[in-house]
């Protein structure tokens, strides 16, 4: 949308603020005065021109312009004021230009919207702020396209948080919330009701808050997609938790996932589990938490891509393994392995038990963690490609690193280079044996790492390209030289 610039020859923009003051118009400048209008008395609100007129002047102009933006025929032409409005507020002498009519349309009435919420956002003068939220309200809800009635919404309800009249606020958030439902587009719609229950979240009345939450809630319900649904379910509930009220925020979370159970693109799935689990975790009721979470892996396990899978797999072991019950966690980490283990990619499942047994190496259960390693080589000796073979291998070589059980480090990381040697790539098999070698360095056996080393060289002597196999020597030859120093 193309835009004039905002400027008055000398003579007139001397002459238009007198002759505004004065009350005296002409018929053809008619509606360029009701513009300034309006200028001038959000320039007043903010009190740039405090300086230059009399309380009384301010007084019995204010009354009289603050109806004129409503006469304002065209959405471009509310759109130059505001947008002038937010960027010469700050100066004493605004500047007001000849405005072109055009078309109403979406993009211009969202421009007049968020330009309005924009600048009520500095105004100390509540009870205009109030009145101009409203018209901006109103405004928005004559926006047709979707995402633009949802940015303008967004900046009201940031402009709306600024207020410090709780009774106004509640009812300003209200009227947003009707218009948000209005909102065709499902993720468009969940974007607007979620920046009004981050606001919401922030009053200080109890009664009102609880309130407002109903209907957003019931806002949330009615949202058609299935995915966005679940993500301002999941957001709802994030408030209800913070305001400790768990119980409400488990019912919430488990309609999320309910409505999750029903997303028929699996990236989006996974996804909206992610934050779900997430959510979960904060709850601070283990069993509440547990219950959701099985619920939350039986989800996993109707997604059919096997990367899609292990993203949300992996997300659910992190919440799982902040649980305060070990039986528990114990038995919700056996369905995850049972999950893992049903993946049908190689790279994603060693990547998902190998987060798995990490959680395991956490809880000192070490044979546990060990067999769910073994599981993950067994996997990566699985992948054709050769650097997501490397890769894995190299998260798993990590892994093994943290057992603090030297013995059972040696068994794994010869089985790694075993995997290691079947990489067809040079500079990945290169990058695979690096890793491998800088583990065996740790591990405080000198027989048992001479060993392992003397295993490595006969790999490293196998990479075809020579840079490779002398970058790798090279490696080895680094830990044999501290090793014979010890």
């Amino acid at each position: 949308m193309e835009r004039e610039n905002l400027g008055l020859e000398e003579k007139e923009s001397k002459w238009w603020p007198k002759q505004l003051l004065l009350g005296q118009s002409q018929q053809p400048r008619a509606r360029n005065f009701e513009l300034f209008a309006v200028f001038l008395l959000l320039t007043m609100r903010m009190g740039v021109l405090g300086d230059y007129l009399p309380g009384r002047q301010l007084s019995q102009i204010g009354g009289k312009l603050v109806k004129r933006i409503e006469q304002i025929s065209t959405a471009q032409e509310q759109s130059k004021v505001f947008v002038a409005l937010s960027q010469e507020s700050n100066r004493a002498q605004a500047k007001a230009g000849k405005l072109t009519k055009a078309r109403e349309n979406s993009r211009a009435r969202a421009d007049v919207s968020t330009a309005m919420a924009e600048a009520i956002r500095k105004w100390k003068q509540v009870e205009t702020a109030a009145e101009l939220l409203e018209q901006a309200i109103a405004a928005a809800n004559q926006i047709a396209h979707s995402r633009e009635r949802a940015n303008a919404l967004t900046a009201i309800v940031t402009a709306i948080s600024k207020l410090n009249q709780p009774e106004t606020k509640a009812e300003l958030l209200k009227q947003t919330m009707a218009s948000a439902n209005q909102i065709v587009n499902s993720r468009e719609r969940a974007d607007a009701l979620t920046a009004i229950v981050t606001a919401i979240s922030k009053l200080n009345q109890p009664e009102t808050k609880a309130e407002l939450l109903k209907q957003t809630m019931a806002s949330a319900n009615q949202i058609p997609n299935t995915a966005a649904r679940a993500y301002t379910l999941r957001a709802i509930a994030e408030v209800y938790i913070n305001l400790s009220q768990g119980e409400v925020a488990a019912e919430l979370l488990q309609q999320a996932i309910t409505s999750t159970n029903q997303i028929p693109n699996t990236a989006a799935r996974a996804y909206t589990l992610r934050t779900i689990a997430e959510a979960i975790s904060k709850l601070n009721q283990p069993k509440t938490e547990a219950k959701l979470l099985k619920q939350a892996i039986a989800s996993v396990n109707q997604i059919s891509d096997s990367r899609d899978q292990a993203y949300a797999l992996t997300a659910i072991v992190t919440a799982i393994s902040k649980l305060n019950q070990p039986e528990t966690k114990a038995e919700l980490l056996k369905q995850a392995i049972a999950s893992a283990n049903q993946i049908p990619n190689s790279r994603d499942q060693a990547y998902t038990l190998r987060a798995i047994a990490e959680v395991y190496i956490k809880l000192n259960q070490g044979e546990v963690a060990r067999e769910l390693l073994q599981q993950a080589i067994t996997s990566t000796n699985q992948i054709p490609n050769s650097r997501d073979q490397t890769n894995a291998l190299i998260a798993i070589v990590a892994a093994i690193s943290k057992l603090g059980q030297s013995t059972t480090e040696a068994k794994l990381l010869k089985q790694t280079i075993a995997s290691a040697n079947q990489i067809a790539n040079s500079q990945a098999r290169a990058d695979a044996l690096t890793a491998i070698v800088a583990a065996i360095s740790k591990l405080n056996q000198p027989e048992t790492e001479a060993k392992l080393l003397k295993q490595t060289i006969a790999s490293a002597n196998q990479i075809q390209n020579s840079r490779a196999r002398a970058h790798t020597l090279t490696a080895i030859a680094e830990v044999y030289s501290k090793l014979e120093n010890r």
